[in-house]
């Protein structure tokens, strides 16, 4: 019982932070080190609370999969047994395998390498050292004051 805490306990953390700190900054710790940042389609708004959610449901949907097995094994046999976890272990395994196959055919049949979670949540994962959100907003300032008409 102290391992399907626990695990809960541990997915509940980092699918909070994950979607904290996409939702907020666009960038988790790893991102921010790996310079890359997701963005709505817009390539210049970061994705919104709910829009991370999306982006972290199948991790989600894995996950709890997992400890719904884990816990119907343990109720045929009233415990958690080594056996039960080996089953566990192999259970999380192929549907990690199966969801890491989806991601990888949704990345490589698309021009922005956008990946299943990516598709979901409407996002677009950007290389920041490449991109300059304040580039594309003075591009856009300096088109609408060549744009207007002179006041005479």
């Amino acid at each position: 019982m102290g391992f399907l805490i626990w695990t809960f306990f541990y997915s509940m953390t980092w699918l909070s932070y994950s979607i904290y700190m996409h939702g907020k900054y666009g960038q988790t710790l790893g991102k921010m080190a790996s310079t890359v940042k997701v963005f709505w389609l817009d390539e210049v708004n970061v994705i919104g609370y709910r829009r991370a959610f999306y982006r972290e449901l199948i991790w989600l949907i894995t996950t709890f999969l997992g400890l719904l097995y884990l816990m119907f094994q343990s109720s045929l046999s009233n415990d958690i047994t080594t056996e039960n976890m080996a089953k566990y272990c192999n259970f999380v395994f192929w549907v990690s395998v199966v969801s890491t196959l989806a991601e990888l055919t949704t990345m490589f049949l698309n021009s922005k390498r956008r990946s299943l979670h990516d598709l979901l949540a409407g996002s677009v994962v950007v290389d920041v050292t490449k991109y300059r959100k304040w580039d594309i907003e003075y591009e856009d300032i300096m088109r609408e004051a060549t744009e207007q008409k002179p006041v005479e």
